[in-house]
């Protein structure tokens, strides 16, 4: 799908985890969008995904599904754009048996661009340089260091200021905080993975008992070592609004103005109950969602519809957008099943990572800078 307001790459995309979204021809020369959960798939018709319609697009899994996951801040600068990157993140899991479960701190190397964005566009392999056909021949490297946690991880969350430092939202009630500075030091060194099923065991630096489990969690940018939690009794600590519900509807306050339904943006899109919304904190008029009904969404709220600019790209056989489609929806992503959550990389303009049930994506959108 196309956004009229991007000229120079304005693809939509998704994922390659399951059969993806593309436009479908209508006829000879024209092209419609073809949406997830609306339009129907004929069959024996397999959809494929338009490569340039991303930056980079990698997925990996842990042997558990990942309910939640943070992004650990680096010492490699920021913000950095220059192909092949690397990343550090947390994951908890949610596994079966209760014993089973662990947080594991990740590293990944040497995410390149692959076949996508510009390579892409360049079409054959001949007119690719030497230096592509070398970054594409050198796999991504993705090494994890574990702790056991008793029971399923609700939430994760890392200290901006102290990113060894964990806390994990357990769902026996329990809020923990982890120090895995040293597994944390272990991963920026290089020394490799653990072997395959090592799970190392610790206690945790503090713990706080809630009488219920809940999902609420987070530390302040302000004050280092604050930490918020909520639960699901309606016991909340810290409290901070959110442009998101079960209904599907994404919905946008002035905090500096703040009254009920007095919302200064109402995006009807998601066809289930909205999992994750993010403000990206490169762009201030850009967020992310991700929703039950297998869509991760980037949104810019400066867009705005402009008919002559969509007339002069149909014109020029790009396709056309819905009337209903909204003109600030920048990308759609899709592929994973049963999304939880999504997080930008804070030093990474444009990288965004998600989780679901069979795994993660991280993925740059070629329309998002």
């Amino acid at each position: 799908m196309r956004n009229p307001k991007k000229k120079s790459k304005t693809a939509k995309g998704s994922s390659t985890a399951a059969p993806p979204q593309a436009p479908r021809s209508q006829g000879p020369m024209t092209q419609s969008v073809w949406q997830p959960g609306a339009d129907p798939i004929d069959e024996g018709e397999v959809l494929q995904y338009d490569p340039s319609a991303y930056d980079c697009l990698h997925a990996f899994s842990l042997d558990w599904p990942c309910l939640s996951f943070d992004v650990l801040r680096d010492e490699l600068g920021g913000p950095r754009s220059s192909f092949p990157h690397a990343l550090y993140m947390v994951a908890g899991t949610q596994a079966t048996p209760a014993r089973a479960n662990y947080f594991a701190l990740i590293k990944l190397a040497n995410l390149g661009q692959g076949k996508h964005g510009s390579k892409a566009a360049a079409g054959s392999d001949d007119e690719l340089s030497d230096s592509d056909d070398e970054e594409d021949s050198v796999p991504p490297l993705f090494h994890t260091r574990m702790l056991a946690h008793h029971g399923g991880v609700n939430r994760v969350r890392s200290m901006p200021q102290q990113p060894g430092l964990i806390a994990t939202w357990g769902d026996g009630g329990q809020v923990q905080v982890w120090d895995a500075t040293a597994q944390v030091d272990e991963l920026v060194q290089g020394l490799g993975a653990s072997k395959p099923g090592q799970v190392g065991r610790g206690a945790p630096k503090q713990l706080f008992q809630h009488t219920r489990e809940g999902y609420a969690l987070d530390w302040s940018k302000m004050q280092a070592g604050r930490l918020a939690s909520g639960d699901c009794a309606s016991h909340i600590h810290v409290w901070e609004p959110a442009a998101a519900s079960d209904d599907g509807l994404l919905r946008v306050w002035d905090l500096r103005n703040f009254k009920p339904g007095a919302f200064v943006a109402n995006f009807s899109y998601h066809r289930n109950a909205i999992t994750s919304v993010e403000w990206s904190p490169h762009e201030s008029s850009m967020l992310a969602t991700t929703s039950a009904d297998g869509q991760l969404a980037v949104w810019d709220l400066a867009l705005e519809r402009d008919p002559e600019e969509e007339a002069s790209l149909a014109a020029s056989g790009s396709a056309q957008a819905p009337e209903d489609l909204p003109p600030q929806l920048l990308f759609v992503h899709s592929g994973q099943h049963d999304m939880k959550e999504l997080h930008w990389h804070p030093q990474i303009p444009g990288m965004l990572i998600s989780t679901a049930a069979d795994g993660f994506n991280v993925f740059k959108p070629a329309n998002v800078q």
